[in-house]
């Protein structure tokens, strides 16, 4: 367990030593939500509210979505797929597989290494700027509760989907083209940047069967109390099953994977 805590804190030391970019970094974050909230600003124009799929959204409720939603994004994207492809083209894996460690944890143990640094030198500064700009709606001590617990079962998602892409490294060596991919499904599908009640019924059907919309959307529309809280529990429950799905496919294409550098190590 040592071990994995100096991962941890390798990983925050070697974040934070790079000091202009904390600062870049925090501009670019302040720039992005600055133009989302300017965008929802005048596609309400003279409305106080709109009819969706969820009830009434207020402008107040669309700011602070952009709010949390750029919040959460600072620490749920991790830099799994490239990490792993960089592994696999220079030969490191093959180091990292002989060594006392379990390479999933690892990584677990870099990522939140990087959140913790995300947490405390990007996201706090941000929510607090943010609320003084913008305002933001502050939900019930349960609708936290379950935002709480829902943000976990999140970043535990897009963790173990980024290690299984990262994986197919193996097969294709050069896995940046899907990492772009994932980038552009999660924009689009999981209601990071537009909320899915917008969306046609058809889509938002077919979206409801992936497990996209877990990460973002849901841990959003909790957070806004935009579902009921017996909702909120079958949406956790949602995100829980398909963490047991991934987990069992991440453990057959981790055994496949190995077996290939047997192969091809000798």
């Amino acid at each position: 367990m040592r071990v994995y805590l100096c991962f941890l804190q390798n990983a925050f030391q070697t974040a934070i030593a790079y000091r202009a970019n904390i600062f870049f970094e925090f501009v670019n974050k302040i720039m992005a939500l600055f133009i989302e909230v300017t965008i929802w600003r005048a596609l309400y124009h003279g409305v106080s509210e709109v009819s969706t799929s969820v009830g009434a959204v207020s402008l107040r409720d669309m700011v602070t979505y952009a709010i949390i939603s750029t919040g959460l994004s600072v620490f749920i994207a991790n830099a799994n797929i490239s990490k792993i492809n960089v592994k696999i083209n220079t030969g490191q894996i093959a180091i990292d597989l002989i060594r006392p460690i379990n390479f999933k944890t690892y990584l677990f143990s870099e990522m939140l290494g990087q959140m913790l640094y995300d947490i405390f030198i990007k996201l706090i500064p941000l929510t607090i700027i943010s609320v003084f700009l913008f305002g933001i709606y502050f939900p019930g001590p349960l609708s936290v509760l379950f935002f709480g617990i829902s943000v976990v079962n999140a970043v535990l998602l897009n963790f173990i989907i980024t290690y299984i892409i990262g994986l197919l490294a193996f097969w294709y060596t050069q896995a940046w083209q899907l990492d772009y991919l994932y980038q552009y499904v999660i924009i689009f599908l999981s209601g990071a940047w537009i909320p899915l009640w917008f969306f046609p019924d058809t889509l938002r059907a077919i979206i409801d069967f992936l497990p996209f919309h877990l990460i973002y959307y849901v841990p959003l529309t909790i957070y806004l109390h935009k579902v009921s809280y017996n909702t909120c529990l079958l949406l956790i429950l949602k995100q829980l099953i398909w963490l047991l799905i991934f987990v069992i496919i991440e453990k057959a294409v981790w055994r496949r994977a190995v077996q290939k550098v047997v192969v091809q190590g000798g």
